[in-house]
């Protein structure tokens, strides 16, 4: 074999070596995916654990993945057949829109799906007018329920992501309030749908959309979520999938190729990772303090399944501690007692609520004292006659009187 076929077999066994170390025995990839998004960052659905992470906490540009938590105040404030109506400022507003005219009505259940699957900038000023009276007054609700879910690190000021100086969130955020927005039936339901009409106002044609996010139509066990982009914000995507009841979130800002890169978390995250029910805390029960009660304690166990994950091939030690709150009776059966904090290798994976299992009531309170004036007249009259037998044990004549003899 001449030098150079030697040369190409070579390197071709070094290629074949880094593809079976990279690869499980099923194929898809099991080391982490070189990602060029700026900032990336894969987790578990349910308890946020970070798989993959990288620049997660820079503050970046959220564009259109601003409707994430603007679908989430839709939906908790707004019943779903409740019109909402546009006025001038929405029909002027710029970017992707639904053309809504002014004085039009659109049910709130529909605008959740013009938020998720066209993007509509006009229906998010819609609804932020509706539900709060002006876009300002909605980014404050917008920033207080992010920082109730958790999203610290991120500010809002407007409810459709079209780019401001004061306008931005990071990947860890953006993954924190997806787990949040997917606990909502709503929001699922219209993230997932390829394809939807929306029933318009007589004055305007119905609308029929196609899901922006190819990611639906490409990748097995896809169920959303959202796409963004601006100049400054590059393109974003916050996906999710789901595969034998697992699902994964997933984040890119800036990502030159916002599917294939969710391609490559989510591979990566279900190949090398599983999720797992720990001994430690199957059935888990313990005893809650309780003040005041008939009993000094009440059973509480977690308000859902605790589910760790961890690398395949790996046992990790996995500890779970309860963390009380100050519990005052009467409780109720169902009320949140504490918490119960999960690690895996000193890492905090995870925080469920502990809940009451049944009630305790008050304990019985002592007998009030009777009125004053009766207690005090008491004490009056024993003081006098303590006095007054005081006094006449004293007398001399008195004494002498008690001494001498009868005749």
């Amino acid at each position: 074999m001449c030098r150079i076929g030697r040369l190409g077999v070579a390197i071709l066994g070094m290629l074949g070596a880094g593809l079976v170390t990279a690869r499980s025995q099923d194929g898809p990839p099991t080391a982490p995916p070189a990602i060029r998004a700026t900032s990336a960052i894969l987790v578990d659905a349910l308890n946020g654990q970070v798989l993959f992470e990288k620049n997660a906490d820079a503050r970046r540009p959220p564009a259109s993945t601003t409707k994430i938590l603007t679908a989430i105040l839709l939906i908790e404030n707004v019943e779903p057949d409740t019109l909402i109506q546009a006025d001038k400022a929405v029909s002027e507003t710029e970017g992707s829109s639904l053309y809504m005219l002014p004085g039009e009505k659109i049910a709130a259940r529909e605008l959740v799906y013009a938020l998720l699957m066209r993007s509509a900038n006009d229906a998010c000023v819609a609804v932020a007018r509706h539900i709060a009276g002006s876009e300002a007054a909605f980014a404050e609700m917008m920033n207080a329920k992010a920082a109730e879910i958790g999203a610290t690190n991120s500010h809002f000021s407007n409810p459709n992501g079209l780019h401001a100086p004061d306008h931005y969130s990071t990947a860890r955020d953006l993954a924190a309030i997806a787990r949040y927005a997917v606990q909502l039936p709503a929001f699922n339901e219209a993230a997932r749908t390829r394809y939807h009409t929306i029933v318009r106002d007589p004055r305007n044609k119905d609308t029929f959309l196609k899901h922006r996010a190819k990611w639906l139509w490409h990748y097995p066990g896809a169920d959303g979520i959202k796409t963004g982009y601006t100049v400054p914000a590059g393109r974003c995507f916050v996906g999710s999938a789901t595969r034998n009841g697992w699902r994964l979130i997933s984040v890119v800002l800036n990502s030159p190729d916002i599917f294939g890169e969710t391609r490559a978390l989510m591979d990566y995250g279900f190949a090398a990772y599983e999720p797992l029910s720990p001994a430690e805390t199957r059935g888990y029960m313990a005893q809650a303090p309780v003040s005041e009660g008939v009993r000094g304690t009440v059973a509480a166990a977690p308000s859902r399944e605790i589910r760790v994950v961890w690398r395949k091939g790996q046992k990790p030690q996995v500890h779970a501690v309860p963390k009380w709150s100050r519990v005052v009776a009467p409780v109720a059966a169902g009320t949140a007692v504490g918490e119960l904090v999960v690690t895996v290798s000193d890492q905090v994976v995870d925080r469920v609520p502990l809940i009451a299992r049944s009630d305790v009531p008050r304990r019985p309170s002592p007998p009030p004292p009777g009125p004053l004036w009766p207690r005090a007249t008491a004490c009056v009259l024993a003081l006098a006659v303590f006095w007054y037998g005081s006094a006449h044990s004293k007398n001399p004549r008195l004494i002498g009187r008690r001494l001498a003899p009868r005749v």
